[in-house]
């Protein structure tokens, strides 16, 4: 079996399409949107130590797997922050917002 543990946050991603329609370096090309590696206990991690009022709603051992970087595929994103001049967020700053975010969304839904 081969990984992918691959993230990139969705705000990354819309930014690479805009500026891949604005700068004229892009027209033609392709290319890989990905800040790097993480794994599901990297994420429930991050969710324990920065938002202690969920903590209890997080496992604490998420995968009981390590992570051998050795072991996956990653994707060269160089070209993205060459010519469409990306710079990623951080697996703790799309983790933590995107829990932000749907905390609040929990607060105003209304339960059927």
């Amino acid at each position: 079996m081969t990984d992918h543990y691959s993230f990139v946050d969705v705000r990354d991603v819309a930014e690479a399409h805009l500026r891949a329609f604005e700068v004229p370096q892009a027209g033609g090309q392709r290319f890989f949107v990905s800040k790097g590696y993480c794994t599901y206990q990297q994420f429930v991690d991050i969710l324990r130590d920065a938002i202690p009022e969920i903590k209890d709603r997080v496992p604490e051992n998420a995968t009981g797997r390590t992570f051998d970087p050795a072991s996956v595929y990653g994707s060269d994103v160089r070209r993205s922050e060459r010519v469409l001049g990306l710079k990623y967020r951080e697996l703790s700053e799309t983790t933590v917002d995107t829990a932000k975010s749907l905390l609040e969304l929990e607060k105003t839904s209304v339960t059927r």
